[in-house]
């Protein structure tokens, strides 16, 4: 892995990056430390240091600006690493409430069921280590905790530098609230199941346009003269025809497949 040390602005680093309105204010001062890559330049790792909290949507909103601006169609995934040095003033607590929108971001791109479990939480505190998170009583809970555990234990560690114990309790779900919490989660399931269709369809649209490119390139590479059909080619055309029927079939066992998966979530 290849290193490049800097302690430049973001903007000294990235002088030609155009930025107007909060992206280039909440940037402006922030220092970058290191960028780190590989021999094929596959990513690209810029490891920041800012003084103030700076909102994870706002981050992505950099990447996207650097990888469209700097790269273009290149196949480089660009990765902002963030590091905050903040004032004393910041605890677990005032950090955590001001921070949770990002979080909840974050865990969406793992799980939407947990990062809809986050934003309802309770965060209590004991002492200045200690970091309750108050979840809903479920079903679910029990098996998507560690999803935000997971996170807010490294959030905490590489981003902030904090050591904190994560406590999961849980809560009784009041009529009212265990209706908005099934609604969310029917909203979740259909969003996921509207994110595999499209999946579903992309493979298939794929698989057509190979298969007809396929027999494109097939067709072009047979001479003029043997376009005469005679008995080997027609046993040919033959077993291509069943082995193209065969693959077919496959096609709608594994979509099939996939559909009854889909029913089972």
């Amino acid at each position: 892995m290849e290193q490049v040390k800097n302690e430049k602005t973001f903007f000294e680093v990235f002088p030609t990056l155009r930025a107007d309105g909060e992206l280039k204010m909440l940037f402006q001062d922030v220092e970058v430390k290191k960028i780190t890559t590989n021999s094929t330049r596959e990513f690209l790792h810029i490891h920041m240091v800012s003084h103030h909290l700076i909102p994870k949507k706002v981050i992505w909103k950099m990447e996207q600006s650097i990888k469209e601006q700097l790269f273009g169609t290149a196949s480089v995934a660009i990765q902002i690493e963030e590091f905050y040095v903040l004032s004393e003033l910041y605890t677990l607590e005032t950090l955590l409430a001001e921070y949770k929108e990002s979080l909840v971001l974050e865990l969406e791109k793992k799980s939407v069921l947990a990062a809809s479990m986050f934003e309802q939480a309770e965060l209590h505190f004991e002492g200045e280590k200690i970091v309750c998170v108050e979840l809903l009583d479920s079903i679910v809970s029990e098996g998507k905790k560690e999803y935000i555990v997971t996170l807010l234990e490294e959030v905490l560690s590489r981003r902030f530098g904090m050591q904190a114990e994560i406590r999961v309790l849980y809560r009784e779900q009041e009529e009212n609230q265990s209706r908005e919490y099934d609604e969310q989660r029917r909203k979740s399931m259909r969003s996921l199941r509207e994110e595999q269709d499209k999946r579903e369809r992309f493979c298939r649209s794929r698989f057509q346009r190979s298969r007809r490119t396929l027999q494109k390139r097939r067709k072009q590479q047979i001479p003029a003269r043997r376009r005469v059909q005679n008995p080997d080619s027609k046993k040919e055309n033959s077993e291509r025809k069943s082995s193209s029927v065969r693959l077919s079939r496959g096609m709608i066992r594994l979509l099939f497949m996939v559909r009854i998966l889909k029913m089972n979530l």
